[in-house]
Order: C-alpha cells, then structure tokens, then sequence
C-alpha cells in the first residue's frame, strides 16, 4: 500500500493524520511517501553540520535541535503525526526527498527513512519492493 501524506511545508494537517489513520486501519503494509524528510540526529548533523545548512529543513526537529526557522517548527497535528507513526508496525519505510541528496537513517525500530537526491543533480535511486 503506497501511502503519501502531503507534508510540502514541514506540517502536516490534521485532515493528512486522519487520512493516515485510515490507511492504517486498512491493515495493509504501508511504503510511506512524504516529501519533506522526518527528523533523526543522523539526518539533522549531515544537513546542519556536515552541509552548512543555514536551516534543517526537517518535518519535527525537537526543541534541542532547533530547526532554525519558525516555519518548520512542528505544530500540534504534526507532532500527533510523528507520534502516532512511529507506534505503526505497519510502515515498513519512508521515502522522502527535499533536500537534493541522498540519506538514508532509521527512523524507528527497524524502519528505514530513505531521501532521494535530486535528478537535476544526475542522482537516481531504485528501490526494489519485494
């Protein structure tokens, strides 16, 4: 079951978390599509660190990792939504894109966060469902 929720903004609505919710209650293995990735220390330190990235540009940096602009700061459905995705046992990986390279970290548990880099930059990824 391929699952995109609308996250363009760094937020996702609370119509986005009940249609999530949904997808869930269907029972189905989920391969979760978001555009902007999820925060994991892994992924802030390359954007931030490593890459000079004046913002993180993450869907739910916690307080101590500040997301350096107020946009991106999660509001109350999106920190539902991070919550109640990581209770899924049902999402088997997230892939995401946004930040024009390629990273992958684990989200939770066993659940892979995969970022796609950009094709206007040559990069391309496959992804094999099995």
């Amino acid at each position: 079951n391929l699952v995109a929720v609308d996250n363009t903004y760094g937020q996702v609505r609370h119509q986005e978390l009940e249609r999530f919710r949904a997808e869930i209650a269907k029972g189905y293995p989920i391969l979760l599509l978001l555009h902007v990735p999820l925060y994991t220390r892994e992924l802030y330190r390359e954007q931030i660190e490593v890459r000079k990235a004046e913002s993180a540009s993450l869907m739910g940096c916690p307080a101590e990792h500040p997301a350096r602009n107020d946009a991106q700061c999660p509001d109350a459905d999106t920190l539902a939504f991070i919550d109640f995705l990581k209770r899924q046992t049902l999402v088997k990986a997230v892939l995401t894109g946004h930040l024009h390279f390629n990273f992958d970290s684990v989200l939770y548990g066993d659940v892979v966060q995969y970022t796609a880099g950009g094709n206007f930059r040559g990069d391309v990824r496959e992804y094999e469902i099995v």
